[in-house]
């Protein structure tokens, strides 16, 4: 998969580079380094909780190419871990993080885009960034990628399409793959508002074979499954496919503040039935003031350990504000509620309030505190009276110096000896 992913890059690298030559182009280096003191009083996602304190030290690159014509982004970054009483949570890579993000304009009306992202991480709750639920702590890895595309066929109508393959894989349990596809129209009917249509498909892949622990009755949490005497079982997953036409709409109450909402029904052949599928939010986002968004998602995901997609309901809110020009404070929270093909039910609140610090120079201080409190279990019915508590403190500082060249390629056609434009 690595080479895979090298190959595609060093082709879409050669195709665009006589773009990049022809127009001034702007190269951006943000070298970083962040040392980090976190205490988490429930490692483990256990109902009993265990509590340490851990030192991370993280570095980390992002680098970003822009033309009039292009965009090009990544991001990597990797955690060192050192545990005050658990030593064997002590590693040097503990946690892996790498972004690439494209933007292509090849003409007035075309742009397309490509965009792939890898996280691994020793704590598998880390990863459910959309279903929220608390995990025991095993090593977990996600790849995520896809190609989108958009086109202006008028000044207000914009037809739009994206693919996005997920794989997820989580050590000691089952792993699952999701494939989304979305094609849709939408047209500014007013100056504030804008009228559309789209379809999303999703497809849904678990693991054929997977060995699991058998220290939960695996009938209830996987279906068909076979036991075997060594304390393991071996679970066979399926292929899932659901089909959703949505309704989009948006409105812009005020300058960056706006309002969308896209609905409709979903057809999936792991239920063999209807479910609604929803997108809603109102947010608003301006530099040096007040900010906020409001989100609700009602649709399918897949759950690390678990086979078959899950249906999941997730309510978030965010409020951040400058409490100066150079020290912001947000709060956000979230309510997650899940429900798998086994009827394994969890539900998740959680709470965190962030402040951080910038200074003249390059250098960031962060200081957060997180709660979350879970009821439920994503694996089983059986376990719907489990609780799960955990809040975590980080204080966090980090140096980020930014280096920034902007460049004007030498003209061909300008006679030899002719003074080029320098660098700034």
């Amino acid at each position: 998969m690595a080479r895979l992913i090298a190959a595609c890059l060093l082709a879409l690298g050669l195709a665009v580079l006589p773009c990049v030559l022809a127009a001034q182009s702007r190269l951006t280096l943000v070298p970083s380094a962040s040392v980090s003191s976190v205490y988490d009083d429930n490692l483990f996602a256990k109902a009993n909780g265990s509590g340490d304190q851990m030192t991370l030290i993280s570095p980390g690159l992002e680098a970003s190419l822009e033309t009039p014509r292009i965009m090009l982004t990544g991001i990597s970054s990797f955690d060192m871990q050192r545990s005050l009483d658990h030593p064997s949570l002590n590693h040097a890579m503990a946690r892996r993080h790498a972004i690439v993000d494209t933007r292509f304009h090849l003409s007035p009306r075309w742009t397309v885009g490509a965009a792939g992202r890898y996280d691994m991480t020793e704590t598998a709750g880390e990863l459910f960034v959309l279903s929220g639920p608390l995990l025991d702590r095993r090593r977990a890895a996600r790849w995520e990628g896809g190609p989108s595309f958009d086109y202006r066929a008028s000044p207000r109508v914009v037809i739009s399409g994206l693919y996005n393959w997920i794989s997820e894989s989580v050590e000691g349990s089952v792993g699952g793959q999701e494939q989304v596809g979305r094609f849709g129209v939408s047209r500014q009917t007013t100056p504030r508002t804008s009228l559309g249509g789209s379809m999303l498909t999703r497809r849904f892949e678990s693991a054929s074979e997977a060995f699991v622990p058998s220290g939960l009755p695996m009938s209830e949490v996987f279906g068909d499954v076979t036991t075997f005497s060594d304390g393991f079982a071996v679970a066979r997953g399926g292929t899932f496919v659901s089909v959703a036409p949505l309704f989009a709409w948006s409105y812009e109450v005020a300058p960056a503040t706006q309002i969308s909402v896209q609905a409709g029904p979903r057809y999936s052949t792991a239920v063999d039935g209807f479910r609604p599928e929803i997108a809603a939010g109102i947010g608003r986002k301006v530099p040096n003031i007040v900010n906020y968004g409001i989100d609700y998602w009602r649709g399918e995901s897949i759950i690390l350990g678990v086979l078959g997609p899950a249906e999941v309901n997730s309510a978030t809110a965010r409020v951040t504000t400058p409490l100066r020009p150079n020290l912001e404070l947000g709060m956000f929270g979230g309510l997650f509620n899940s429900q798998t093909l086994s009827q394994g039910k969890v539900r998740v609140y959680h709470a965190e309030v962030v402040a951080s610090w910038a200074s003249r120079g390059p250098f960031i201080v962060a200081a957060s505190y997180g709660a979350d409190f879970q009821r439920g279990d994503v694996r089983s019915s059986l376990l719907s009276d489990t609780h799960v508590i955990r809040h975590v403190i980080l204080v966090r500082l980090t140096a980020a110096p930014r280096l920034t060249k902007t460049f004007q390629p030498n003209d061909p056609v300008q006679p030899l000896g002719t003074p080029t434009k320098g660098v700034k």
